[in-house]
């Protein structure tokens, strides 16, 4: 059971006090409209106490751009380094300096649907929950094999995360004393991990929904999907447990039931299981070869200059 220094996990928890933690590495403009579409945000308990943004190591506008172009209300806090040291330490940071009751941690390149983080901070005040996360949903620049694949594996993510629970950029959670390990490749289920060590249940909201735009390249594809094989290879030997978006039964039945319900075709499923074969040999090469990177370089295409999400009033077209 929680212990009782933690703070409770009830429906009857009042005046919730959030602080938003936002990583961001040279993200420049496309903070300004998810920062704006957070102060505009009204939450029918509580209130947005602080947006915090830690943008250490960057080199492009992003902290100028936070001096003179967000609200004052709710504040926007910049953390910076001075160095970049990777997105663990960002998060601890993050973390340390929250100084709200409940946090989201929400990446840079998240696009909101209207209702997304009030929904999973009502799931978060269930009695026994930590940890809470929306359904993601990808987003893409184009229509081709890549795009697809991209759509078959979020499908299968969906239906794994219903039958047991993994949050991931979106990540509503209790204040706890938190420290992620420092090299960690996998943050999202470190954190969900160390929160589940703290006594904690995780919930995952299905009805809440925010997009990402994925790999429109089969390039960027396998290079983002051999980061994630190379993360899990990471996660499964720090914490000598298997995420459940790599356990193989529990994959299995969300592949069995994406083809029944139609999610998903033969032929979507075909491409992926060749892809990520094709993605498991080069990350074991890789994990023999090399050690991960304190921070990857951006997979070019997952970063569109139009940031645009069906449903919600955030979009920005940068120049």
């Amino acid at each position: 059971m929680p212990s009782s220094q933690f703070p409770s996990s009830s429906a009857s928890t009042p005046g919730l006090r959030v602080s938003i933690c936002i990583p961001a590495y040279n993200e420049g403009e496309r903070l300004l409209p998810l920062i704006h579409r957070l102060q505009s945000m009204s939450l029918p308990e509580g209130r947005i106490l602080e947006i915090l943004v830690d943008v250490s190591g960057s080199t492009d506008d992003s902290r100028e751009l936070l001096s003179k172009r967000v609200d004052p209300a709710p504040p926007v806090r910049v953390l910076d380094s001075g160095v970049r040291d990777g997105l663990v330490p960002a998060l601890n940071r993050l973390i340390a300096a929250a100084q709200g009751n409940i946090l989201v941690r929400i990446d840079a390149d998240v696009l909101l649907e209207d209702g997304a983080i009030p929904l999973c901070l009502a799931a978060v005040q269930e009695r026994g929950v930590g940890i809470a996360g929306p359904r993601v949903v990808p987003l893409s620049t184009r229509e081709n094999w890549a795009a697809r694949i991209v759509r078959t594996l979020y499908s299968i993510h969906d239906l794994i995360s219903r039958e047991a629970p993994k949050t991931t950029v979106v990540q509503v959670f209790l204040k706890l004393p938190l420290s992620l390990p420092v090299d960690s490749v996998m943050e999202d289920a470190a954190l969900q991990h160390e929160i589940a060590a703290s006594g904690y249940s995780a919930r995952y909201v299905p009805e809440a929904v925010v997009h990402i735009y994925g790999p429109s390249t089969l390039h960027d594809l396998v290079a983002q999907r051999v980061r994630t094989i190379r993360a899990i290879q990471w996660f499964t030997r720090h914490y000598h447990t298997v995420p459940s978006t790599a356990s193989p039964g529990v994959v299995l039945r969300a592949m069995k039931r994406a083809l029944r319900e139609g999610q998903i075709g033969w032929a979507d499923l075909g491409a992926f299981a060749g892809i990520e074969a094709l993605c498991r040999g080069l990350a074991l090469f890789y994990r023999m070869s090399t050690k991960p990177p304190v921070g990857w370089t951006p997979v070019e295409s997952t970063k569109p200059r139009t940031l645009s999400s069906p449903g919600s009033s955030q979009g920005e077209t940068r120049p």
